[in-house]
This record gives structure tokens, C-alpha cells and sequence, in this order.
């Protein structure tokens, strides 16, 4: 789908020039800062940036030219302007000729003959090499190309004092720039092709110009493109500028060396264009300059003649313009413009557009100084690049040149009824070509064709083709592939229905699929094409392009698309469908062709649906609308397709997914084929597909699952079946045991999809199952390879509860087996399995919090009475805690969840503990502008329900989960509210965090998942709460507690961040005195002699810093030991004479030194073990931790 045309707007166009005054502004400014580079750039960046707003609109420029030029060409030639103003006016000239074009601003640059010496100077006085100062070389030789169009002899600017004429000094000019390789060559071309065109010069200097570049096109190498494209670009110019009687005699002789250079087919794109551009310009020079006596014109062009109020066309007179004499009619073509045409053919098939673009305008620029008969001759070979054996670049070249041919008149009326055909034919232009396609080209460039054609013809003679053009445009406009097509075909229908005034339905078609409604695929296959297809003239044509040619495209995506607008084109006209198109469909679905097959199958299962919709409306049975045969072929569609073993293949899974779509549909339509062989053949395909998941893409097996449904439904639901329902469940929640994921995981999701009635026996069994496959075990191996399995129980978990229901008909749940399904699905939320894929638990957690909310709903709505205060509770606070982690999407289901749960009234949620208050915090009015995944609001809000002791523990659990988290922002946002909150409570608020923190740390011990995080929360909260106090009081308890704590956690531990981390929480205790801090400091003294090089330097390092901080840890007479131990000592080596410096820290602070634990018999573990052995035994882990993995 072309999604990024979904927000596609018109861009707001501009209606007047609105800078006059900044631009007056940056102009006036430059005399005060042209000695300042950096400030000269800035001043250039801001003028650009206004003038390249005025790109696509350059005429709102045109008031204010003249007064914006006239001040640049003071500044840059005035005597006392610096150099950097000089510069700087000539890149302010640049810039304005850029935007508006080289030939609407020299013709306001003064062009007075007492300017040329000046400016020749100016030019002459350049570095060719100077890559900074370009624009004065550029605008200066643009200059002289008005210049020397003086009408005066060029040898009265001659003087006696002088060696070199002003001829001679401007072509040495200009062949030293036509061989540079900036802007100043195209400059040079102009102002080269200008003078050598003056009938003064010409007689003397064309001939030897036009020798001098044949040589340098020759003798340049094939590495030196930019003089031969210098060369071929000032011959073009001088051939478009220069005289036909002067250019005859040396046209035969440019061609015969441009021949012979190659450059008609050099590898270089720009040197085949500007040769095709001087192939046609000496073609010219060989044609009388005239007006084709033979063309056709329109009498009016006008819109309001074309289309009148009451909206139909009116005639206007148009015919063959006869120009000048019959006479004139007859000459003699000579026989090179023959080879020229031979040479623009070729390039009119070009692989490159602006080659193909080139040769179409040189061949109608040519066609129109031909004979009328030979006119018709190159209309005839350019319609032979209309054939299956030509490139799609030959098609292409071929619409261009129809498209300039029509616009110039060329091309007579009595022409149409062979190129209408050709150009309906492009329009439909599509071939696939590898792993990509090709025909887009060629279908923009037919609708071209068709825009200029409604420019070119009166309305009565374009009438005989107006329905083959009106559908073919409306078929591209709404079901081409690319988005460029469609809207060229929307911007050639709307143009027609102005110009021609005679399309059908032409005014409501362009208000329905205008430029920018074409933009989504999506919307113009299901909805715009409908709204087109109730108009019948173009019912059956738009019908017969999906079924023919879009329901076999390449693109699966399309034909999905195509077999869904068949749907609903079925809806509008069944009969059409019944009798046309259903026999096609039924053929298609078994052809050998994949794409084919994969389209006919879908498309069959959307119809058939279709039908038996209208079959209801019509109160008919299905059967009635389609008759008996056609369903008789329906039954053995399926058997015939297995006897292919078309499943089987490389392309099998796209014949998968169209196999249970068609089942789906089939199903959904109650097709006649109850008790019949066939649904057992279904149930077959669709067990077989529900496990099946392509590249972690769950595509098939949803298709499957889909159909799963609507087959039980269709027909299973009777309980005349109840053997083969218990059969068919039994088989299911045997796989639920399966060692296969893919198993578990469809299966599950199977079980939830089967109707209410196929549970009459097996309910609980169904029940039980799906609770013990959505529990995890503790084994992280199994949990973690069983992770999606655990997530689509818990959906199946969710969808069979809300199948079955609380109420009667048997069976429902009953009150046990309500709170086991509470219980079971905020169990999943506490599922943080981690892998090698992360944290593979967030699916459960993510799927568990849907059903969670989905079945809360559901209890509610039937026995309110049944949800608890306990259960109420247990799901705030799981919500609060997820509310405040770290990934988005959780954070964002649990929020709204939250919200949705708080302000619900119908029926309302009992239970929830300050709900007056929370609804404070959260109110209704913001749920819809509360964004979850703007962090910096949501933990604002989320920060004050540590405030209410219900809800302290989650909460603050989760804000471990984010304060130690790996993403920067996350970090941020997270700490910045969480610091905020406490330092702006009281001491006893502080103290309760603590205690709570301490709760946490208690029950989560050597768990990694909060205690590594919980490192970093401690070390936030010592670093920056005002902590003080609470050390002088009995709450020193919960800091003591912390600390013995954190000395648990990390004994006889290997997970290198986690001992790097406590390192700073116990130099954080250290300003706590009494025991707390002769706890720590006996941990990191033990530290400073770990196995671990890293984590040894790691404390010296931190405990410089803290003793340099807090005073009072160590005397003030053995300070300084401490601190030169610390900082002298190789904490880095391997050979153990830090233990000595150790031990006299030890002495120094007055802690007892540490003695070796022995080891007891049989255990290798040691708290610390010895410094030698465990570096050989650890080193490899030592560098895994450090490089970061």
C-alpha cells in the first residue's frame, strides 16, 4: 500500500512575493560584513532558503526583478566595492537567474555597447580554477550574451593600442570555458553560439568555431566527457541560434564527425542527449523553416465553450489549416534528414528517459517542416514501437512522441482510430521483469498522451473514443499499482473532462477520485472504484480489467486487493458475475499458473460470498443464485487442487494463505455442503496450516484460524456432532503438549476460535488446558522457548472466556473457574522471561494485559458481584507497576487499561481503593490527550500514586524497571520525577520509600531483573535525596538494611555490572556513620582484592572520590596515606602486591583485615577466591563483561 500518500495535502501555494523587504535587508547589509567570511555565508544561506520557496512559482518574482538586479549590478560594479562584496553580488545574481531562468534576467542586466570592454575585462581577469568564485565567472559570460548582440560592427570596439580584437578575445573566452567542467560551461555555450551568430562574425568565424569544436568532440578521450559535452552543447546552441543559410553548408560535416565520435552511443547519459538535441537542430537546418500547411487545428481552446452550464460539449470548428501556397507543399526533402530521422528513432528507444523525452521532441519538431505524405510515414514507424517485441522503453519513446505529435497538430483525426488503441494498450503496460516490474514509465507516459490529446481535438472528433479512453483512464486512476500512475491518469481524465466536455459521468468521477483521493491504494480499489462501478458505463469494464488482468498480477498484494473489490462490484451487479465472470474464476483457481491460481482461489471465495449475501437480500437460497453446477465445480475445486500438491512447493505458503481464505469465505456464505466428504477435507488443510508461520510472519496461520472459525460455526454448530466435536477438541489439547512452539501456539489460538457449542462435554478440559499452557514453569530454558506459546494461550485463554460466557446455555463459567482465570492472567503479567531475543515475556505480559481488560469487562457486565476487592486489587497494582516500566507498548496498554478501568460507569468496577482520588490524578478529560508514550507526562502523573501505600510497592517496582533502565531518556525522565517527588515530601514520606524499597529488595534478592536496576536506583537516591536525617535516627535501621542487602545480593557473584554498580552504592553508605558505614567499607576493602582487575580499580578510584568528599570517614592524620595508597598503588596488576596496600587501608580505617573462608568439601564456590586461580579460570568471562556483551 502506498502509505506514504495516506497524509498527502496540497501544499499551500504562495500569491505574492512576501520577502521584498528581508531580501532588501540582506542586500543592504552585505556592504557592512563583506569583509567577514563566515558572516557573507550566513547572509547567502538566508537568501537562498527565500528564493528557493519561489521554485515552482518563479513569476511572483517578476515585479521586483528589475530593482533587485539594478541594486546587485551597482554593488558588484562599483570601483570602491571589496572584493567579498563583489563576490557576494554576483552569488546574489546566481541565485535570482537560478529561480527565474537565464532568459528573463539578462535581458534587465545593462546591455549598453559602454558595458562590453567592462565586462569582457571582468571575465578575462577570472581563474578558470578558482572552484569559490564561480558565480562571477558564470553571470559575467551570461552577461555578454546580451552584450554582444549590440548591433554595431565588433571592430569599432577595436583599438590601435591593442594586439588581440575584441572578436578574437571573446572566442579565446569562450573556448577556455566551454572545456571547464562547472556552470560557467553552459555559459560559455550560449555566449559562444550568440556571437559566432551575428551576420558579422558568421561569415568569418562560424565555420572555423564550428571546426574547432568537431576537433575537440574528436579528439577528446572517452575519460574527458566535459569537453565533449562542452562541444556538443555550444553546437546545439549554435544550431538553434545561428541562421539557416549560414548553418547549411556546415551541417552535413558536424554530422558525419558527430557519427563518427560514438557519442549517439556513449555510456554517458547527458552526451546522448545533447547529441540527439544536435541530430534534430541539423535536421532543421536541412528543412524549409515553416508552418506545416497540413495541421490540424482546433478552432477554440476554451473552457467555457468546451464545457458549458448545462455540461455538454459543444462544437467548434476545427479543421486542416492551410498555410501559405499548395505550392509550397511540394519540395524536395534531401536525403540526410532520412539518416537524421534514423538517428532520433534509435534514441527515441533509449534505455534513459531524458534521451527518449529529447528524440519525441526533435520528431515532432522535424514532422512538422516535412510533406504532408512523409509527415505520415513517421507516424507510421513510430507506431511500430508499439509491439510485444519492443522494450519498454520503446513504448515509452513511442507515447512521448504521440503526445508532442498531438500537441503540435500533427497528428489528424483520421490517425485516431490506430493510436487510441496503441495508447489504451500502454495505459495497461505492465510486465514483470525478475524481481521487479516494468510498464510504469510507459503508463505515465500514455496518460500524457491522453492530456494532450484533450488539449489537441475538438470534442466531435474526439467523440468516437471517448469510452475506450474515459475507461481506460478510470482503470489506471483507481487500480494501477504505483501512486504516480494513478495520479497521472486522475490529472489526464480531469483534463479531458474540461477540454472535451463529453466524458460520461466526467464532473461526478473527478470529485470522487481526484489527485490527491488517488493517493491510497487501498481506498481506491475498495471505495473509490466502487463508487465509479454504480455508473454503468463503466460497471462491466472495471469488473472484467480485475477478473482478466489484476486478480493474475504479479503483485500478491493486488490481487488480495482485487478479490475484495470483487466483493463488492458482486454487490452491485450479481447477475453480471453469475453469468461472466463466475466459469472464469472457477478455471482460474486451477490453472498452472501460481499467480493465477493464488488470485482465481481468492477472488472465488470472495464472490461466493458476495452471492450468498445477495442470495439473503433476494430471500433465495444460494443455490437459486448460482445453480447447481457451479457448485458442484465449487466441491472439487479443493480435491483437484490437492491432487496437484500445489501446497507443496516453492509458492506454496502463498496458496496456503488462498486455500484457507477460500474456506473462510465458503464457510462464510453456509454453502450447501453439510455432512458431505469435503468438510472433512477442509479440517484437514486448515490443521495442517495452523501451525504453520512463515519468517516469524503469522500470516497463514491467521488466515487459518479464520477459517477454523467460520467453518465451526457453518457447520459444526449442531450438536448432532458432539463425537466429532470431542474428537476434534481432544486432538487439540493434545498438541497444546506438542515440543513444537509453532504447535502450541496454533493450537491454542484454535481453541479459542471454536464456537460455544462444540464445548457442551470438554469445557473444563478446554479450560484447564489453556490455563496450564499460559502458565510458565521457573526452568528459564523452557520458559523461554515456549514464550509465544504462553502468549496465544492467554489469547485463546481470553477469546473462550468471552465465547462461553457467565451465563446460560450450558456451558459458562462458573465462580471457581472465574477467579482461576483472574488468577492465571495476572500471573502472566508477571512473566519477564529473557532470552537471546530480550525480553521475549513482554509478549505474554502485553497479551495478558488485553484479555485481562476484555474479561474484567465481561464479569462485570454478568455477576459484578463476583469480582472481589482482592482481585480489584491485585489488578491496579499490577496496572501501576506496568505503568511506570520501560517499554512503550506495555506502558501504554496498562495506562489506558488503567484509565478505561477507573471512569468506567456501566457497570462500574467495584473495589478501587481512592478512586476519587486517582480519578483526580488521571482525569476523564485528559484520557484522550494523555499520551503513554510521551515519558516526561506519564511519569509526572504516574510518580504520585507512591503516595498511596496500596499502590507504593508496584509502583515503586516499576520505577526500578525505568531508573535502571538501558535507554537514556527512559533514565532520565524516570529519575527527574521520582527525585522530584521525594525531595518535595517530608522526612517520613522519604522513610516510607526506603522501607518499601527495602520490602522489594527482600523479596526480589538475586534476582537480576530488579536487583541490577535496584543498584542504580540506590545510588540515585544517596546521591541526591536528602537522606541525612534519616541516618540520625532510628530509620538508620532501613539504610543498615539496604546495605546488608546490597552485600547479599552480590556475594559469591559473577555478573560483572553488578559488582561494578554496588561499588557506588556502598561509597553512597560511607556518609552514613555507625554501622552502615563500617559495613561498606568492610565490603569494598574486601573488593579491593576481587579477581577482577577491572572491578579492583573500579574502588580505588570511587573511594578516592568519597574520602576527598566526606571528611569524617578516616581520621584527619592518616587522610593523606589513605588517599596516596589508593592513588599510587597498581590496583591493575596480576601480582598480588595490592593485598599489602589492602591491608593497610584496613589498618587505616580501622576495620578488621579479611580473612580467607575455607572452603567446604566439594564446593568450588568461593566468596572470594583466590586472585591467580580465578583470573585464569574467569578471564574469558572477564573480557565477554567488559567488551559489553
Amino acid at each position: 500500500m502506498d502509505t506514504a500518500a495516506d497524509g498527502d495535502v496540497p501544499l499551500p501555494l504562495l500569491n505574492r512575493f512576501q520577502e521584498e523587504n528581508e531580501v532588501n535587508d540582506l542586500i543592504g547589509e552585505m556592504q557592512s560584513i563583506c569583509d567577514d567570511e563566515l558572516a557573507l555565508e550566513a547572509n547567502a544561506e538566508k537568501f537562498v532558503v527565500i528564493f528557493d520557496k519561489y521554485q515552482e512559482q518563479p513569476h511572483l518574482l517578476d515585479p521586483f526583478l528589475e530593482q533587485l538586479v539594478g541594486k546587485l549590478i551597482g554593488l558588484a560594479r562599483d570601483p570602491q566595492s571589496a572584493p567579498g562584496l563583489v563576490h557576494q553580488s554576483f552569488k546574489f545574481l546566481y541565485i535570482i537567474t537560478k529561480v527565474r531562468g537565464h532568459k528573463s534576467i539578462v535581458r534587465l542586466f545593462p546591455h549598453e555597447v559602454v558595458h562590453l570592454e567592462p565586462i569582457l575585462r571582468l571575465a578575462e581577469s577570472q581563474d578558470p580554477s578558482d572552484v569559490l568564485r564561480w558565480e562571477i565567472r558564470y553571470v559575467s559570460l551570461v552577461w555578454l550574451s546580451i552584450l554582444v548582440m549590440a548591433p554595431f560592427d565588433m571592430k569599432r570596439f577595436d583599438s590601435d593600442s591593442t594586439e588581440t580584437s575584441v572578436t578574437n578575445r571573446i572566442i579565446a573566452l569562450c573556448k577556455k570555458y566551454v572545456q571547464m567542467s562547472d556552470k560557467s560551461q553552459d555559459a560559455a555555450a550560449l555566449l559562444f553560439a550568440k556571437f559566432v551568430s551575428r551576420p558579422d562574425i558568421s561569415s568569418q568565424y562560424l565555420g572555423h568555431a564550428l571546426k574547432w569544436l568537431c576537433e575537440l568532440l574528436e579528439g577528446s578521450s572517452n575519460e574527458s566527457m566535459v569537453c565533449r559535452q562542452g562541444a556538443l552543447s555550444t553546437m546545439a546552441m549554435i544550431f538553434k541560434h545561428g541562421q539557416r543559410k549560414n548553418l547549411e553548408d556546415h551541417g552535413a560535416f558536424v554530422l558525419k564527425i558527430l557519427v563518427g565520435s560514438g557519442t549517439l552511443q556513449a555510456n554517458g547519459i547527458l552526451l546522448r542527449k545533447l547529441s540527439v538535441k544536435l541530430v534534430q537542430r541539423i535536421g532543421a537546418v536541412f528543412l524549409k523553416t515553416r508552418i506545416a500547411s497540413w495541421r490540424y487545428q482546433r478552432g477554440t481552446r476554451s473552457l467555457t465553450q468546451s464545457l458549458p452550464a448545462d455540461g455538454h460539449a459543444v462544437a467548434t470548428s476545427s479543421s486542416v489549416v492551410e498555410v501559405g501556397n499548395s505550392e509550397d507543399e511540394e519540395y524536395d526533402v534531401p536525403e540526410i534528414v532520412e539518416e537524421i530521422l534514423e538517428h532520433i528513432f534509435l534514441a527515441l528507444k533509449d534505455k534513459d528517459t531524458i534521451v527518449r523525452w529529447s528524440a519525441a521532441k526533435g520528431i515532432g519538431r522535424i514532422t512538422g517542416r516535412l510533406p504532408r505524405d512523409l509527415a505520415d510515414d513517421i507516424i507510421s514507424t513510430v507506431l511500430t514501437c508499439f509491439t510485444l517485441q519492443e522494450t519498454d522503453g520503446s513504448w515509452h519513446g513511442g507515447c512521448l512522441a504521440l503526445a508532442e505529435l498531438g500537441r503540435r497538430g500533427l497528428l489528424l483525426p483520421s490517425r485516431l482510430k490506430e493510436v487510441i488503441p496503441v495508447v489504451v494498450r500502454a495505459l495497461g503496460y505492465d510486465y514483470r521483469k525478475g524481481l521487479f516490474s516494468i510498464g510504469a514509465a510507459v503508463r505515465d507516459a500514455a496518460c500524457y498522451v491522453c492530456w494532450s490529446f484533450a488539449r489537441a481535438y475538438d470534442p466531435q472528433e474526439f467523440l468516437p473514443y471517448v469510452q475506450q479512453i474515459a475507461v481506460a483512464l478510470v482503470i489506471t486512476a483507481v487500480f494501477d499499482r504505483e501512486i504516480n500512475c494513478r495520479r497521472a491518469a486522475s490529472a489526464a481524465f480531469q483534463e479531458n473532462v474540461g477540454r472535451q466536455g463529453v466524458f460520461p459521468h466526467g464532473i461526478e468521477i473527478i470529485t470522487i477520485a481526484d489527485f490527491f483521493a488517488v493517493g491510497n491504494r487501498s481506498d481506491t480499489y475498495l471505495k473509490l472504484s466502487v463508487e465509479i462501478g454504480r455508473f454503468p458505463e463503466y460497471t462491466h469494464p472495471l469488473i472484467d480489467h480485475l477478473t482478466a488482468v489484476k486478480t493474475c498480477h504479479w503483485d500478491s498484494a493486488l490481487r488480495v486487493l482485487s478479490s475484495q473489490a470483487l466483493h463488492k462490484f458482486t454487490l452491485l451487479d450479481p447477475d453480471y458475475i453469475v453469468n461472466q465472470i463466475y466459469s472464469q474464476l472457477l478455471k482460474r483457481s486451477l490453472d498452472i499458473d501460481v499467480n493465477a491460481q493464488h488470485g482465481g482461489l481468492l477472488s472465488l471465495g470472495e464472490v461466493t460470498h458476495a452471492l450468498s449475501l445477495v442470495a439473503k437480500t433476494r430471500q433465495s437460497s444460494l443455490e437459486d443464485v448460482l445453480g447447481k453446477e457451479k457448485l458442484s465445480k465449487i466441491r472439487d475445486v479443493e480435491p483437484k487442487f490437492n491432487e496437484m500438491n500445489s501446497l507443496k512447493g516453492p509458492n506454496g505458503e502463498m496458496l496456503r494463505f488462498a486455500v484457507c481464505s477460500l474456506i473462510e469465505k465458503l464457510s462464510l456464505a453456509f454453502v450447501p455442503f453439510y455432512g458431505l466428504s469435503i468438510i472433512g477435507v477442509w479440517q484437514s488443510v486448515i490443521d495442517e496450516n495452523i501451525p504453520y508461520i512463515s519468517y516469524e510472519d503469522p500470516w497463514i496461520q491467521n488466515a487459518a484460524l479464520e477459517a477454523l472459525k467460520a467453518l465451526a460455526v457453518a457447520y459444526y454448530s449442531t450438536e448432532t456432532n458432539a463425537e466429532m466435536h470431542s474428537q476434534l477438541i481432544e486432538k487439540y489439547l493434545e498438541r497444546l503438549h506438542s515440543p513444537l512452539e509453532f504447535d502450541r501456539m496454533g493450537f491454542a489460538l484454535g481453541l479459542g476460535k471454536l464456537p460455544k457449542t462444540m464445548f457442551t462435554s470438554k469445557f473444563d478440559c478446554v479450560l484447564n488446558g489453556l490455563v496450564e499452557a499460559s502458565r510458565f514453569s521457573g526452568d528459564r530454558k523452557i520458559d523461554s522457548r515456549y514464550a509465544e506459546a504462553r502468549r496465544d494461550a492467554i489469547r485463546a485463554l481470553g477469546n473462550l472466556c468471552e465465547t462461553v460466557g457467565l451465563r446460560s446455555p450450558e456451558p459458562c463459567l462458573s465462580r471457581d473457574q472465574v477467579e482461576t482465570v483472574f488468577s492465571t492472567l495476572l500471573s502472566s503479567l508477571e512473566d519477564y522471561t529473557r532470552d537471546e531475543r530480550a525480553d521475549v515475556g513482554a509478549w505474554v505480559r502485553e497479551a495478558g494485559i488485553e484479555a485481562l481488560e476484555k474479561f474484567s469487562n465481561l464479569v462485570a457486565r454478568s455477576e459484578i458481584a463476583w469480582i472481589s476487592s482482592d482481585i480489584t486489587s491485585r489488578i491496579f497494582c499490577s496496572l501501576v507497576q506496568h505503568m511506570n516500566e520501560g517499554i512503550d507498548k506495555i506502558r501504554l496498554l496498562s495506562g489506558e487499561m488503567f484509565v478505561r478501568l477507573l471512569h468506567q460507569d456501566n457497570p462500574a468496577i467495584p473495589h478501587i481503593k481512592h478512586q476519587d482520588k486517582l480519578k483526580e490524578i488521571f482525569p476523564l478529560s485528559d484520557a484522550e490527550t494523555l499520551t503513554w508514550f510521551t515519558r516526561p507526562y506519564c511519569f509526572e502523573r504516574t510518580v504520585q500514586l507512591l503516595s498511596f501505600p496500596e499502590y507504593r510497592f508496584n509502583s515503586l517496582l516499576g520505577f526500578i524497571a525505568s531508573v535502571g533502565g538501558l535507554t537514556k531518556s527512559l533514565v532520565q525522565y524516570s529519575s527527574s520525577a521520582l527525585l522530584k517527588y521525594l525531595n518535595d515530601n517530608d522526612e517520613s514520606e522519604r522513610g516510607n520509600i526506603l522501607s518499601t524499597l527495602v520490602q522489594i529488595f527482600q523479596k526480589f534478592l538475586k534476582v537480576e531483573r530488579v536487583s541490577v536496576p535496584m543498584f542504580k536506583l540506590i545510588d540515585l537516591l544517596l546521591a541526591n535525596c536528602r537522606l541525612e536525617n534519616l541516618a540520625q535516627r532510628e530509620s538508620e535501621l532501613v539504610l543498615l538494611d539496604l546495605c546488608i542487602l546490597c552485600k547479599t545480593e552480590i556475594a559469591r557473584t559473577r555478573n560483572m555490572k553488578k559488582i561494578i554498580d554496588s561499588i557506588s552504592v556502598f561509597c553512597g553508605f560511607l556518609q552514613f556513620p555507625g554501622k552502615t558505614r563500617s559495613t561498606s567499607l568492610e565490603r569494598l576493602l574486601i573488593l579491593l582484592c576481587h579477581a577482577y582487575p577491572r572491578v579492583r580499580k573500579e574502588v580505588a578510584d570511587q573511594l578516592y572520590v568519597t574520602l576527598q568528599t566526606f571528611d569524617d570517614i578516616v581520621p584527619m592524620d592518616v587522610l593523606d596515606e589513605a588517599l596516596g595508597l589508593l592513588t599510587e598503588t597498581s590496583w591493575m596488576s596480576a601480582d598480588g602486591e595490592f593485598k599489602s596496600a589492602r591491608n593497610r587501608l584496613c589498618d587505616l580505617f580501622g576495620v578488621p583485615r579479611p580473612k580467607p573462608i575455607a572452603k567446604p568439601k566439594g564446593d568450588d564456590s568461593t566468596d572470594q577466591p583466590s586472585s591467580n586461580v580465578a583470573a585464569k579460570k574467569l578471564g574469558y568471562q572477564d573480557l565477554v563483561d567488559r567488551v559489553g556483551y
